[in-house]
């Protein structure tokens, strides 16, 4: 649609929608679509809410510059956290106009390390931030825990290209 637009939320829902403006004609061959419609994506399913992990965002980094290191806490149902069934990622929202949805991406970080139980049932994380703008560009993203292919609730985190001290 000309004026669609759709989005992911940081509770992993996917909403759609297009142009709502009363001056359009309804009885043409190709009339405009008003409708705003919800995608709840498989991993909602109840049997799989043992696996989401739920980010600790007090405990976790919320401004990460490029080629930092990116460390998060998760509380889990899991005993153990197994790193290859783990994914972090950032999501840049969209800024959509026209039906052309721009700047949307997703990060894939590099996951680093996993520390275990570092009280019972959470664990440390730890991913590595993109290391320049060319894939992710600075700005607010919303970060996910992915594991066994379910995301947590996503957390907001900064990428920044400088640090505070290296404007004085």
């Amino acid at each position: 649609m000309y004026h669609s637009s759709s989005v992911l939320l940081p509770n992993r829902n996917l909403i759609a929608g297009s142009n709502n403006n009363d001056g359009f004609k309804y009885n043409v061959k190709y009339p405009i679509e008003s409708g705003v419609e919800k995608f709840s994506p498989t991993y909602f399913d109840p049997l799989l809410a043992g696996l989401r992990q739920q980010i600790m965002v007090e405990f976790s980094d919320k401004v990460v510059n490029y080629s930092e290191r990116l460390s998060m806490k998760v509380r889990s149902n899991e005993l153990r956290l197994n790193k290859d069934d783990l994914q972090v990622t950032t999501y840049a929202p969209a800024f959509t106009t026209h039906g052309i949805s721009i700047n949307q991406r997703l990060v894939m970080l590099n996951l680093v390390d996993v520390i275990n139980n570092i009280l019972p049932g959470f664990h440390r994380i730890t991913a590595d931030a993109p290391s320049s703008g060319t894939f992710a560009p600075p700005g607010y993203y919303l970060l996910y825990v992915v594991y066994k292919e379910v995301p947590s609730v996503a957390m907001w985190v900064q990428i920044r290209s400088f640090t505070l001290s290296q404007l004085k």
